[in-house]
């Protein structure tokens, strides 16, 4: 597995793509280990994230493009057209047109390796039907990826792919830089939106900060910070320039970043947060993918993109979001029913409620962007000038 990723990265990102595409250091955390191996970064890769890089399933960076065109163009849409907007491994777009094995497989085999490989590695009782599973599994897993090996030259990337691999492996290495990075696109995203609202044409991101710059649209100080996180992403992700870098740094990046969100999408909701108890949320909202009875300003119905479920205590917190498909009247009253496109998800980290007086007791509305890097309800509802 080591040799096919060190081997897929040298032939489609070039030479030294561990030098200048990943972290080299970060103080007060190894992010590898010095070593005269110019690949050394894979050998200390742990065992189970190597299989991450190509099994886990990435989003598409054209979501926001497959929203504007449902609510636009959904009759020209074809089923080819919606399925290159599904959320893909590595392995499926790389490898499984020319490797015989489809990567869900491949991904389970991995997984049941490395918990073999533990009981191993923690001295526990490694029976003989254990070492007899091992075998068969390795003699399944290595003719696939000998043949990845082989095949590796009719790999094709596109030049825009490269980066989001470069971004994936350094999101791998640590945990501070995947939080940094996922955060930089949110914030990116917003600054963008700031642009088209006071109307102006976006066509690169060097664009988006002259736009920022001499229009006065944000402080000095503000686009000075911004410039400063710019060049470090830039660093990051293609010099892998970070000696001296501490926690703090990234810590004060992150923060800057969350609170620029907080400020400029508070105007502009595009979520609802509902409230549930434990009996509707596993019923309905989960099961039915909808949610019905919801009083909502008919001016709101167009602006809403998701909804999210805030299940009350003894939970006090907001836990699943799922898209919206439509919002339609429910049983020719006053009130809607909100029917989702698929089913709702949990949120990759709780929202959670410190103080009971500000529990969530009817519908909120709020901007997506400004809740996935919220961390409590507080946090979430923290009034735009308070914020600044």
């Amino acid at each position: 597995m080591r040799k096919l990723l060190t081997q897929f990265m040298f032939v489609n990102i070039g030479e030294h793509w561990d030098k200048t595409n990943l972290p080299d250091r970060l103080e007060n955390v190894i992010l590898r280990k010095k070593a005269n191996n110019s690949y050394d970064y894979l050998y200390q890769t742990d065992f189970i994230h190597l299989s991450q890089f190509l099994f886990n399933k990435n989003e598409s960076k054209m979501k926001e493009d497959l929203f504007q065109r449902l609510k636009t163009d959904i009759g020209s849409l074809t089923q080819g057209e919606l399925k290159k907007y599904l959320p893909k491994s590595n392995w499926e777009k790389y490898f499984e047109q020319i490797v015989s094995c489809e990567g869900e497989m491949l991904k389970k085999r991995w997984e049941r390796l490395y918990e073999l490989r533990c009981i191993v590695a923690h001295n526990k009782v490694f029976y003989n039907q254990d070492y007899e599973e091992l075998k068969k599994i390795i003699s399944e897993i290595r003719p696939i990826l000998l043949e990845a090996i082989q095949k590796l030259d009719k790999v094709k990337i596109k030049a825009e792919e490269k980066e989001t691999l470069n971004e994936e492996l350094i999101a791998n290495s640590n945990s501070k830089l995947a939080e940094f990075l996922k955060i930089y696109h949110i914030f990116f995203q917003c600054l963008e939106g700031i642009c088209s609202q006071n109307g102006y044409e976006i066509k690169n991101r060097r664009n988006i900060f002259s736009i920022l710059k001499e229009n006065h649209i944000i402080a000095e100080e503000s686009i000075n910070k911004i410039h400063e996180i710019f060049q470090f992403r830039d660093q990051l992700v293609h010099k892998a320039l970070l000696d001296g870098l501490s926690y703090a740094d990234l810590d004060s990046y992150i923060s800057f970043m969350q609170q620029m969100i907080h400020t400029f999408s508070a105007d502009i909701p595009d979520t609802i947060i509902v409230p549930a108890r434990i009996e509707g949320f596993e019923k309905v909202f989960k099961n039915e993918n909808c949610w019905y009875e919801v009083r909502i300003a008919k001016a709101m119905r167009d602006k809403l993109k998701y909804i999210c479920a805030y299940q009350v205590a003894p939970i006090s917190a907001i836990t699943h979001i799922a898209c919206i498909a439509s919002i339609e009247e429910f049983k020719n009253s006053d009130k809607c029913i909100i029917y989702f496109k698929d089913k709702a998800r949990p949120l990759e980290k709780r929202i959670q409620l410190t103080d009971s007086k500000n529990a969530i007791q009817s519908i909120r509305y709020t901007n997506y962007n400004r809740l996935i890097v919220s961390n409590t309800i507080e946090e979430l509802f923290l009034k735009k000038q308070d914020s600044i």
